[in-house]
């Protein structure tokens, strides 16, 4: 079986695709056979620089489009070309319809309306294909629809394609939807431009990873062989111990053998550990808590899709796993500034990040792990990061009694921008 191409736009680090930023040069968009865009990351200010790239994106989704192939669109509200602020430009671009007809859904080959709604949560799922794209959105704002507005300039439009639901609300109105070639000119076509609704219980790129299992099938979890190298306080010890203890040869077996459980008990919680290098998503979020608790941090996990992961009344901390650095685009820093913005109350914000999470330690030396833009946007917001590296040599050292805790919590709960492990020594 031919390995699929698949193309991403708007998001970074998926392993099965090749990725491009908005502010990037574009490949060949007619060369994949799968495309996913991601509105989700186009802000207003990015949106301004680049409308004429948007704009010529629509030709390769067409033929994308009209080969069989499908598009994927976590969806965004509208956003129009700002105008110029002073100058001839601005008189020009007032008296004018076109420039504020522009859109970041002028790729689309069609028209659409979308209307901005109050939270709701009822969801029916049409397109069970989409079935577990759904279980991560369990609220939503847009409604979708076709636009039929200045016929008959698009009659051709509307005569050449259709917008059939994914997903509707209680009323019937699309919060999802699949444009295909309308049925009455359809021939082997099977081409389809998928608009979904952002995610809610997970962040975008986890569910652009949802979509490329859709694409690709479910993507197999590879253990790296390096993880059985990372050194955790007592494992040896306790491995060899266990190795002593089944070479006896002691008539009370029942006994021997419950101390052997309690001890495979510990070395398991011990080895869970490794987990801070390996891991995202709940596992990484459950062992981050732990060495926390170890260090002298307590803190409550909250529900899914709150901006923080883990809290307590003097911290706010969110926790992610990622392939590469934490840059500006990343959905954590917007999450973490969120919840600085309309949750915080006296909380110190901290955002802990595995990154090059596929990278054995010794690989992810010298790499950086927070972009310059990230730290002194931190800086300036009073957030403290830092790597699940830097605080698993931290709870080491807690646990092997080499490092106080008081300082160690000290420094997290004071700190602005990154938090390096040199600043201990």
């Amino acid at each position: 079986m031919t390995k699929q191409r698949i193309l991403v736009i708007g998001s970074m680090n998926h392993n099965r695709a090749d990725c491009v930023d908005w502010l990037q040069p574009f490949p060949n968009i007619e060369e994949y056979d799968s495309v996913i865009i991601n509105l989700q990351s186009l802000t207003q200010a990015v949106y301004d620089k680049i409308h004429k790239t948007i704009r010529e994106m629509k030709e390769s989704i067409l033929t994308v489009f009209g080969t069989n192939r499908e598009i994927f669109c976590i969806m965004n509200r509208l956003i129009h070309r700002s105008p110029p602020a002073t100058g001839f430009k601005a008189i020009a671009f007032a008296s004018s319809s076109f420039p504020t007809s522009l859109s970041n859904y002028d790729w689309l080959p069609v028209r659409i309306e979308m209307n901005w709604r109050k939270k709701s949560t009822s969801i029916r799922v049409l397109d069970q294909r989409f079935d577990r794209y759904f279980q991560c959105v369990d609220k939503w704002n847009l409604e979708i629809n076709q636009s039929f507005k200045d016929l008959p300039e698009n009659a051709i439009e509307f005569l050449l394609y259709e917008l059939v639901p994914i997903a509707t609300n209680k009323s019937g109105k699309m919060i999802g939807g699949t444009f295909i070639f309308r049925r009455s000119i359809r021939t082997r076509s099977t081409g389809a431009i998928h608009l979904l609704p952002p995610p809610t219980k997970c962040d975008t790129p986890e569910s652009i990873e949802i979509l490329l299992n859709l694409i690709c099938g479910e993507e197999r979890r590879i253990v790296p062989p390096w993880r059985k190298d990372i050194e955790i306080p007592e494992v040896k010890e306790i491995q060899k111990e266990i190795q002593q203890r089944k070479q006896k040869q002691i008539q009370v077996f029942t006994v021997i053998q419950e101390e052997i459980s309690e001890l495979e008990r510990q070395m398991l919680k011990w080895d869970s550990f490794r987990n801070l290098l390996t891991s995202t998503g709940d596992e990484l979020e459950d062992v981050v808590q732990k060495a926390l608790q170890d260090i002298g941090i307590e803190t409550k996990k909250t529900e899914k899709g709150f901006p923080a992961d883990l809290t307590n009344n003097k911290v706010a901390i969110e926790v992610t796993g990622i392939k590469g650095c934490v840059g500006v685009s990343s959905e954590k820093v917007i999450q973490t500034a969120r919840f600085k913005e309309n949750y915080r109350q006296r909380e110190k914000v901290i955002l802990i990040a595995n990154t090059y999470m596929d990278l054995s330690p010794q690989e992810r030396e010298g790499k950086i792990d927070f972009s310059p833009e990230v730290k002194k946007y931190f800086e300036a917001l009073g957030v403290c990061c830092l790597t699940s590296k830097t605080l698993f040599e931290l709870w080491k050292d807690v646990v092997t009694e080499k490092k106080g805790s008081k300082d160690i919590v000290e420094r997290i709960l004071t700190k602005n921008g990154e938090l390096r492990l040199s600043e201990f020594k």
